[in-house]
């Protein structure tokens, strides 16, 4: 079928439940979820790639209310309409939010009121990802050998000076296909408690990463690594995301809490039936795969790995507070959050 493309607008207007204790219908308030995050006890962080004006929207779970919102722009505090985004937290509950379409890094507080950017010279502006490890600690991954480097922040600001080790890629052998530049667009991660968890789209990698470097990796039970470089790709320098059907899908989300590490994960190849079933309709299938139903647990110190839950919906992310997991879920009618326990998940 060729490289996959991944859309970010739909044409239409869909609904959205939030369902708990309580359930409330947000209705026009929401038009694309593509991100989930959460905020204080009972909040989640929504960010819509559809809603200008509201891109990214913060609501109490419980309840229809819409308690603060970022709107796109290039000013102060906003952010780019679409392309991916990645949150991390500092240890009072601000986020640091990675914006990937203005290769920005902006600090908000819980109820997402802007406090500052974090600049980095020329350093941010060529990474593809960044994220926070600890208060004082943040984490970038860009196209070059040293793909993951740590730095020490100071008065909101990363410098050459400040770079505390880096990970050469030709050095850790998982790593070696992140030549492929393409893939550092893929990484989904979360952080607790001085740790930064990573894993990959197309792969069952965890990363375990504190303030003095890579502290596990493992890739049980699924095994599935990071897709290969091509040659003939690495020779042209025209790289692309898997092929699909090529490569088995991996890993939709990752979240932390005090003892373990979550991770989402897919697990599938596609198979060229359901390629051909959905040939009209490409974009249906692009995100009935982004959907997962296997949740890995890890130790959250060793990255071994413990136990799978199958979860009662397909979820395009799940987030973990206390016992209870959340779950995005945009197939169908329309989106949905929903929350379990999961102590009562088998």
């Amino acid at each position: 079928m060729g490289t996959r493309i991944k859309t970010f607008f739909f044409t239409f207007l869909i609904s959205v439940f939030l369902i708990g204790e309580t359930s409330a219908q947000i209705g026009e308030m929401i038009y694309n979820p593509y991100n989930l995050w959460l905020a204080g006890d009972g909040e989640i962080v929504i960010n819509d790639i559809a809603d200008e004006k509201r891109t990214i929207k913060l609501f109490e779970f419980s309840s229809e209310l819409l308690k603060g919102s970022i709107r796109s722009g290039r000013g102060p505090g906003e952010v780019s309409p679409s392309y991916y985004k990645r949150s991390t937290t500092f240890s009072n509950g601000d986020f640091l939010l990675w914006d990937a379409g203005r290769k920005r890094l902006m600090r908000y507080s819980s109820d997402l009121k802007y406090k500052t950017d974090v600049r980095g010279d020329a350093t941010i502006g060529s990474s593809y990802q960044a994220g926070l490890i600890n208060d004082s600690t943040l984490l970038t991954v860009d196209f070059s050998e040293e793909v993951f480097k740590a730095w020490r922040i100071k008065n909101n600001k990363i410098s050459e000076g400040s770079l505390l080790w880096a990970v050469n890629r030709n050095e850790q052998k998982e790593l070696l296909p992140l030549a492929n530049f393409t893939l550092l667009q893929t990484l989904f991660y979360d952080n607790y408690d001085g740790m930064l968890y990573v894993t990959f789209e197309f792969s069952s990698m965890i990363i375990g990463i504190n303030e003095d470097g890579i502290v596990f990796i493992n890739d049980e039970p699924a095994k599935i690594p990071l897709p290969p470089v091509d040659p003939e790709s690495e020779k042209s320098g025209r790289y692309s995301l898997p092929v699909m059907g090529k490569h088995p899908e991996g890993a939709r989300d990752i979240a932390a809490n005090d003892k373990f590490v979550y991770v989402l994960l897919n697990g599938e190849t596609i198979s060229k039936f359901q390629q051909m079933k959905y040939m009209v309709n490409f974009e249906a299938l692009i995100e009935k795969t982004n959907h997962a139903k296997r949740l890995l647990i890890y130790n959250r110190f060793t990255g071994d790995f413990l136990k799978e839950i199958e979860l009662p919906i397909p979820s395009k992310q799940a987030k973990i507070s206390d016992d209870f997991v959340y779950l995005l879920h945009t197939l169908g009618e329309g989106p949905v959050v929903k929350r379990y326990k999961l102590s009562e998940l088998h």
